[in-house]
């Protein structure tokens, strides 16, 4: 039901977090687009999204919905999401033979099935099916 929403607005669905109280849940939709989003569009789908919820009498109690877009601390989930940050510095949890391990790089390039991640002077390939987790390093 969310993700139609999303999509008549241009955006895409990344996650839906419930939290809070079973007497006052707290339903935090993120969303996200090839361009970015903006507030207008949160607003949209928040309406959109409120009014479906609201039909289908899907929380028992009254409860808060709360649109927004990831953030740099949201996990990268999708090859379109990697490709917004090229030239960006990301840091990977990758799954190897002995365990995981972390690995930093400025993104280079993307494709479906991977990343290239420059390390110093080295070009490191990574296929997205290793990869546990990738987050958006903050410049600062």
């Amino acid at each position: 039901m969310v993700e139609p929403c999303c999509k008549s607005h241009g955006a895409h669905l990344i996650d839906i977090v419930l939290r809070g109280k079973q007497s006052r849940p707290i339903v935090e939709i993120f969303v996200d687009a090839e361009v970015g989003v903006t507030s207008d569009v949160c607003s949209a789908i928040s309406r959109d999204v409120g009014k479906e919820l609201d039909v289908r009498d899907s929380f028992p109690e009254s409860y808060t919905l709360i649109v927004s877009s990831p953030g740099i601390e949201r996990p990268l989930r999708f090859a379109w999401q990697y490709r917004k940050h090229i030239g960006r510095k990301l840091a990977l949890k990758v799954k190897t033979d002995q365990g995981t391990q972390d690995v930093a790089g400025k993104l280079a390039d993307v494709n479906d099935e991977s990343v290239v991640l420059q390390i110093g002077s080295e070009s490191l390939l990574i296929r997205f099916d290793v990869i546990e987790n990738a987050v958006v390093k903050a410049p600062w």
